[in-house]
């Protein structure tokens, strides 16, 4: 009875031993095991081609600024930026300067100016505000210059990476950069994003970087990922010919969402594929241009922007018809969820690039940059339900 009694009690001592061994916590410092913070998949918007509701882009003409008039030296716009005033930054790619104007286009100071030297510039690409501090980029001598808002020269440096987007939480910047790997059967694309740290005087810590494998621009077509941020959401769109991809990620890189839409395919018509025939020739020369394959859709994703109550606009391919005229629209979204498609008629029917007028969404006010009348239209604009 009694061997009987201790045999129990002894199984019993070694099972809730076994039982803790199983369940123990490894500590952080344990040198065998690994504990793996677990992480949830993003959320996925898996969006129907039926928008929820109907909505209107009602825009009201505030200033039209004139380039090609006296006060504003017959400018050529390369790219343009505000403070935050609302004070333009005209960057003049053809003349080498930066003309600064207030809200109406009258003229304030003109500054930069072409050289080698420090804060000169040869083949300046592009213009952006940052915590009141203003970069340009020199394609041709790869640097990027620093000026304060009185246009004086803080300091410059070297940089392959000429593609600062925007200014994000924690005055981190968001860039873009592109490079080539050559192998010995063929060549790679490679495309990226980078978040950076402010500091650009010194070489700055990369705080995330997301790179792919690109193909080569074919049949005159560009295959980068279109690109949009704020200063709290980044949003990546991947290239596809039959729907919207559109990976979400955070100020610090961490994704937090996909947001997809089915869209039809469009084929280009007479007058796209003369245009890319032309593009392509003129990009590799007529030997090389035989040798590509030739395209016969449009990419789905033209472009992309954010709106002032933070709702994302995509600029998707149109069809045109035999006039090679479309009616422009955008589709919106709300948190990832397909909103509306709503009609821009400022863009007069036509397609961005064949009108050549470029639609951008800065502060609370769209502007349009319109390259045949060497204008700004600086316009209200508010999303009304119907």
């Amino acid at each position: 009875m009694k061997f009987t009694f201790y045999l129990i009690i002894f199984s019993l001592l070694f099972s809730c031993s076994k039982k803790n061994q199983n369940t123990a916590v490894v500590s952080e410092h344990d040198p065998i095991e690994k504990v793996e913070e677990k992480i949830e998949y993003p959320i996925f918007h898996k969006n129907s081609s039926i928008p929820e509701k109907k909505i209107d882009i009602e825009c009201n003409l505030i200033t039209k600024i004139d380039y090609s008039c006296e006060k504003t030296e017959n400018l050529s716009v390369s790219d343009f930026s505000l403070d935050s005033v609302n004070n333009f930054y005209f960057l003049d790619g053809e003349k080498c300067k930066i003309f600064k104007t207030d809200s109406l286009g009258n003229m304030i100071k003109v500054f930069s100016r072409r050289g080698s030297g420090p804060g000169e510039t040869t083949n300046p690409v592009f213009i952006r505000i940052v915590s009141d501090t203003i970069f340009v980029g020199d394609h041709q001598q790869k640097k990027i210059i620093r000026y304060d808002l009185n246009g004086n020269f803080l300091s410059e440096k070297k940089s392959d990476d000429l593609n600062l987007e925007t200014e994000l939480d924690k005055g981190h910047l968001l860039s873009r950069f592109q490079k080539f790997e050559n192998t010995e059967k063929n060549s790679k694309l490679i495309h990226g994003f980078q978040i950076r740290e402010s500091k650009t005087d010194t070489i700055p810590t990369i705080l995330w970087s997301d790179e792919r494998e690109l193909p080569f621009i074919s049949y005159g077509r560009d295959f980068s990922p279109v690109i949009k941020a704020d200063k709290s959401k980044i949003y990546i769109g991947d290239i596809s010919e039959n729907q919207f991809l559109i990976n979400v990620f955070d100020a610090s890189g961490l994704k937090t969402g996909v947001i997809t839409k089915p869209y039809a395919k469009i084929s280009y018509n007479q007058f796209d594929s003369k245009y890319h025939r032309e593009k392509g020739v003129l990009s590799y020369g007529p030997a090389n241009y035989k040798d590509l394959p030739e395209i016969k859709n449009k990419l789905a994703l033209h472009d992309m922007m954010i709106d002032k109550d933070k709702n994302l606009w995509v600029y998707p391919a149109v069809e045109r018809n035999e006039k090679n005229r479309s009616i422009c629209y955008v589709d919106i979204f709300k948190e990832g969820k397909y909103l509306s498609r709503s009609e821009l008629s400022v863009l007069d029917s036509c397609t961005q690039w064949n009108s050549g007028k470029y639609i951008s969404l800065r502060k609370d006010k769209m502007y349009i940059k319109d390259i045949f009348s060497n204008c700004l239209l600086v316009y209200e604009y508010n999303l009304v339900e119907k």
